[in-house]
């Protein structure tokens, strides 16, 4: 195990889908359906990837276009009303041996919270900021924010992500950054 990665710190962040667990979601049914939810985001012959869709509704709607997202989302990622979730044992054993941990996750809060709660690590996790918690997702820095709103964070705060963007979400913060496969190999 890992943990000796996460010590020093004052608090850690996790990402959720990819680094704690692989949501099993048809991403690209997701984005087809944004894209027919929202056809005016369609430039002609360009087809916008998920992640840029988002951030067109969300600035051009603001937080009605995130509140038919996030129903959007939760169909996809909550099918029949609970996710299906992999869990990725050697990131949850890590966390599992930490006091307490947040998370910021680009997904559904309720998303996130069950996949805390299949792994044994409710108790552990204190404020998640997920998709529905901000106009802005990762890598904006506002879900960080959000957080450092909630809880009083200590000056070293490390990010445990597995994307360029979480990378760039971490940048933005001001925090450490630490690939989650690190904790992993």
């Amino acid at each position: 195990m890992k943990t000796a990665l996460l010590t020093g710190y004052d608090d850690v962040v996790f990402d959720f889908d990819g680094t704690l667990g692989r949501l099993r979601v048809d991403w690209n049914g997701l984005r087809v359906a944004v894209a027919q939810h929202f056809p005016e985001a369609n430039e002609p012959g360009e087809r916008l990837g998920l992640d840029r869709l988002v951030t067109w509704v969300s600035a051009r709607h603001g937080w009605d276009g995130r509140h038919r997202l996030a129903e959007l989302l939760y169909r996809f990622e909550q099918p029949g009303g609970s996710p299906s979730i992999e869990l990725i044992d050697a990131t949850i054993a890590c966390a599992r041996a930490l006091d307490h941990f947040h998370v910021i996750s680009n997904n559904l809060v309720s998303t996130v919270a069950h996949g805390l709660a299949l792994a044994g690590l409710a108790d552990h996790c204190r404020v998640i900021v997920g998709f529905d918690s901000v106009l802005e997702s990762k890598p904006s820095g506002q879900p960080y924010r959000l957080l450092c709103n909630a809880v009083r964070l200590g000056p070293r705060v490390l990010y445990v992500g597995d994307r360029e963007s979480d990378r760039e979400f971490s940048r933005r913060a001001g925090v450490t950054f630490l690939h989650a496969s690190k904790l992993c190999a």
